[in-house]
């Protein structure tokens, strides 16, 4: 899958190797950065088409991620 070309100023960086994390997000590793004042979460070329999760917090941004890519798995 094609990913959105992201400043890497804005990236977060991210353990994807922590127990606390789930087996998606290790699996697929989404690009975690930061947009104004959220943290957003991305697998994909654009948040309209891709997987897309934003929160207050990179766990918040993520975990938005999962829930959304879980609700396009159905």
């Amino acid at each position: 899958m094609q990913q959105m070309k992201i400043d890497q100023q804005a990236m977060v960086p991210v353990d994807f190797e922590s127990s606390n994390l789930s087996r998606n997000l290790k699996l697929f590793r989404p690009a975690v950065f930061m947009e104004g004042d959220s943290y957003c979460a991305l697998l994909g070329p654009d948040p309209t088409s891709g997987i897309f999760g934003c929160g207050s917090t990179p766990e918040a941004a993520m975990l938005r991620f999962f829930l959304q890519m879980s609700g396009k798995r159905r």
